[in-house]
């Protein structure tokens, strides 16, 4: 009956410290299938992330066309205006070179050039804030890179150390059952 109790004990200690192996290994390739899933989305994110840096890149390049599109079409009609202004008042018999009628062809001339540098301001301001946008998108993506890189280095770590915990307590398991063995031997049981 010794003989029987002393051949449980061992294999009860065997089968333990294998289950607890396989548990150990598993949850090493549990983790590192959580941690390549995390850097999978990570990496989606980053190259998402591009795609929105190009596009507000592309939004910047087009304002600044805008801008000198309409900036020329404004001078133009600037232009034109005082053109008008002009003709009415030579029209009229007005000497256009002294006095007031220069002086209003000067504040006339100064207020739209004015109007004009307010309204390309205001869209430069518009094309600051897309470029701003634009390396913040670009600093997400490289955070999000680093951050894909590290879940996948962490989860090969934690693999690894599912493989060692296994190995250590494979090992602790032999010794231990080597050890009652011999007791047992010791004792005249076996």
């Amino acid at each position: 009956m010794a003989t029987g109790l002393a051949i449980a004990s061992i294999a009860t200690t065997v089968i333990g410290g294998a289950a607890t192996a396989v548990a150990q290994k598993r949850q090493g390739e549990a983790q590192n299938a959580v941690a390549q899933y995390n850097a999978r989305m990570q990496e989606y994110n980053r190259k998402k992330l591009l795609e929105q840096q190009k596009d507000t890149q592309r939004q910047a390049a087009q304002q600044v066309k805008d801008i000198q599109k309409s900036t020329k079409q404004m001078r133009e009609e600037k232009m034109r205006r005082l053109g008008q202004i002009k003709s009415r008042m030579s029209g009229g018999g007005v000497v256009l070179d002294t006095g007031s009628p220069l002086e209003f062809l000067i504040d006339t001339e100064a207020q739209q050039n004015l109007a004009i540098a307010e309204t390309m301001k205001q869209r430069f301001g518009t094309v600051e804030r897309l470029q701003q946008a634009s390396g913040q998108q670009g600093f997400q993506a490289y955070m999000q890179g680093a951050e894909a890189n590290l879940s996948r280095t962490q989860g090969q770590y934690a693999k690894q150390s599912g493989n060692n915990a296994a190995f250590g307590t494979v090992l602790s398991t032999a010794g231990s059952s080597t050890g009652m063995y011999s007791q047992y031997k010791k004792q005249g049981i076996f």
